[in-house]
């Protein structure tokens, strides 16, 4: 997305006449003509996108109605009036100089999925806006090229984006007034909070049914997929259709419900069903390879400790049937880390989940 502004400055010496005198810019044009009234400026927007005009004025033995300096929209392939200048003095001669930019305002807003930056019109400069129309929070990284603009806060900026919300995250202004200026935008993000902070004072429900039980068939540092970013997932062996409960409270900001295959090979990564759920501290919990169709909440659903999120199932990257859980948060645009959570259960409070071990659900 490329945004342009041009600045001309014309100096007319005017007789008492009927003649119309237009400056044009890029599809632009500012045109003069004397009328009864006096002689009026007009503004002709020949492209296809709206045009803003900031126009300035020296008068000499004029008045202008409305004032100058103005500042004027016009949509594409409209006319619209600026302004009217009368003589102060009709019986001496008069003239006029005025400075006009035009600045067409942007295309559509450039996007990744659910997040965008637009840009608005100031008298100050340009705002970047961002919106992130997701259910959870968002990391997103700004940069742009710019010409003849600075950027307050300067850029590349990494900044958090709330759910549902809508920011003006910089202000570009201009370097040098007289000269033609431009910008690019380039954004990435990541669903998630770089800089949330897990609450280590939680418990977590076991995700299956109080008084049921679950073999962990992969624990923390598990030796077959269990490494980096999933050191502290845990497996829990069930059979298909087994149901799967929330461990804890929060927003539903992520599913997957239509994957129909399953293996323990990469290729069937991507097939893998889920639900995503955003806490009160910003972290988010996975649980993975549910069965096609298996997922019973939506995105942005509220949902509390123990309530129903789906069906267990193996699609995805799996090597049998089983749950997949694990608590992350993004550590940067491009990784994951997990976190150690404990667990209560018919045992007590479980730190350190052990594979071959047997886990049975409790209420608090």
């Amino acid at each position: 997305m490329r945004h342009y502004l041009k600045s001309f400055l014309f100096h007319i010496s005017i007789l008492i006449t009927t003649q119309a005198y237009a400056n044009c810019v890029e599809n632009v044009c500012i045109a003069s003509q004397k009328t009864p009234a006096g002689i009026e400026l007009h503004a002709q927007n020949q492209a296809s996108t709206t045009a803003v005009m900031e126009i300035t004025a020296d008068l000499k033995n004029l008045k202008a109605s409305p004032t100058l300096p103005i500042r004027l929209e016009v949509p594409p392939f409209q006319k619209a009036l600026v302004t009217t200048l009368e003589p102060i003095d009709a019986r001496q001669g008069y003239s006029y100089a005025y400075q006009f930019n035009v600045h067409k305002l942007a295309p559509p807003a450039p996007c990744k999925g659910d997040v965008c930056i637009e840009s608005s019109n100031t008298m100050l400069g340009i705002d970047l806006i961002a919106k992130n129309s997701t259910y959870g929070d968002v990391t997103m990284h700004l940069d742009a090229q710019l010409d003849n603009l600075k950027s307050n806060p300067a850029l590349p900026l990494i900044k958090v984006l709330p759910a549902r919300s809508q920011l003006t995250i910089a202000q570009l202004t201009r370097e040098k007034m007289a000269h033609s200026q431009g910008f690019q935008l380039k954004i990435r993000h990541v669903i998630g909070n770089i800089y949330a902070h897990h609450d280590a004072s939680t418990v977590y429900r076991l995700p299956f049914n109080p008084g049921s039980s679950h073999l962990v068939g992969q624990g923390f540092d598990g030796a077959f997929t269990h490494k980096g970013s999933n050191r502290f997932a845990i497996d829990f062996n069930m059979p298909i259709g087994t149901p799967v409960l929330a461990a804890r409270a929060g927003t539903v900001v992520d599913i997957k419900s239509n994957g129909t295959a399953g293996c323990p090979e990469k290729r069937c990564e991507a097939d893998g069903n889920y639900v995503r759920i955003q806490h009160a501290d910003a972290t988010i919990a996975d649980y993975a390879h549910f069965k096609f169709q298996g997922v019973t909440v939506v995105t942005g659903q509220k949902v509390s400790t123990g309530q129903m999120l789906g069906y267990s199932g193996a699609t995805g990257y799996a090597s049998g049937p089983h749950l997949h859980f694990a608590v992350k948060k993004p550590i940067s645009l491009d990784a994951w880390e997990s976190i150690p959570i404990k667990f209560i259960s018919t045992d007590g409070i479980i730190s350190q989940p052990l594979e071959g071990q047997t886990y049975t659900a409790t209420l608090p």
